[in-house]
């Protein structure tokens, strides 16, 4: 029997692009106007832009029209959430590779083609996370997210909980998600979708690069009230037993007045440890820009 070429027959053949970039907006218009701004500079000549738009009523399509040399896909109706949003553009992509982006986030050019040289040359990686820094607007903090050497992450699905994850640093092989499957409709879905996609067998690696500056203000996400309460349904679904008994008792001594005062000592001693992630401009600078070609 005549033996089967892999390379050439792989699915990778039939995508006519490199990266499809995908940009969730709605009403946001001078946010998007930003963001395509700095596109014009990630952006190569066979990636794509793909703007999924919940149906705006500002003057996002006015935005769209100035830019239609960058944007190649658009679309505008009403979605369920931002996550939504991503989901069409997952489907309307022909990239090699997926990568989502948001629109008052900051994405380094050269980390990012250094995070696609890493793929390219790894082709057994189905996702890849790159670290970068979080600025917190309205503390005026910094955190630099990283995952020190030695840890092998990735390897169990337990490892996002312990040692965390940030969607902003995802780069997706879009051949993988046929057994990842797409990102799941809650707030936190990068933690679920991460989960899910190493307890189903993909092969995730963390690489030590710079890639990505994300902004944490009133506007966020992350910052809702219903957050805290998401997260925790997340972690009591997913996370390992003795993880979640520590994470349920924290969160009910922060969410209840009379745990909060019987274990005050132990929520003090839990609240400086959680200042400690914050770090100066100086040490953000310093952060390494250039991989140090090896996986955490």
């Amino acid at each position: 029997m005549k033996r089967v070429n892999t390379n050439e027959f792989n699915f990778d053949k039939f995508s006519s692009k490199r990266i499809s970039f995908i940009l969730p907006t709605k009403n946001r218009a001078q946010s998007l106007k930003k963001a395509l701004e700095r596109l014009k500079k990630l952006k190569h000549e066979n990636d794509e832009v793909i703007v999924v738009d919940g149906g705006s009523n500002d003057s996002t399509i006015q935005i769209i029209k100035k830019n239609k040399r960058i944007v190649d896909k658009y679309i505008s109706e009403s979605d369920i959430n931002p996550t939504h949003a991503v989901n069409k553009g997952i489907l309307l992509a022909s990239g090699i590779y997926i990568k989502n982006l948001s629109d008052d986030d900051i994405y380094f050019p050269k980390a990012m083609e250094q995070a696609i040289g890493v793929m390219e040359a790894n082709p057994d990686i189905d996702i890849l996370e790159c670290g970068g820094i979080v600025y917190y607007k309205t503390i005026k903090k910094f955190q630099i997210i990283n995952k020190k050497t030695g840890i092998n992450f990735g390897k169990r699905p337990e490892d996002i909980f312990y040692y965390g994850t940030n969607g902003a640093g995802l780069i997706i092989r879009r051949s993988s998600l046929a057994k990842t499957d797409i990102f799941p409709l809650n707030i936190a879905s990068d933690i679920v979708f991460m989960f899910q996609s190493i307890k189903n067998g993909a092969s995730v690696k963390f690489c030590r690069l710079k890639l990505y500056k994300m902004i944490i203000d009133k506007h966020n996400i992350s910052v809702r009230t219903e957050v805290p309460y998401e997260l925790y349904k997340i972690v009591k679904k997913y996370a390992p037993r003795k993880y979640y008994f520590l994470y349920a008792f924290l969160y009910f001594c922060q969410h209840n007045l009379l745990l909060k005062t019987l274990f005050y000592p132990l929520v003090l001693s839990w609240s400086i440890h959680k200042r400690r992630i914050f770090v100066s401009s100086d040490a953000v600078k310093n952060k390494r820009s250039e991989w140090d070609g090896e996986f955490s």
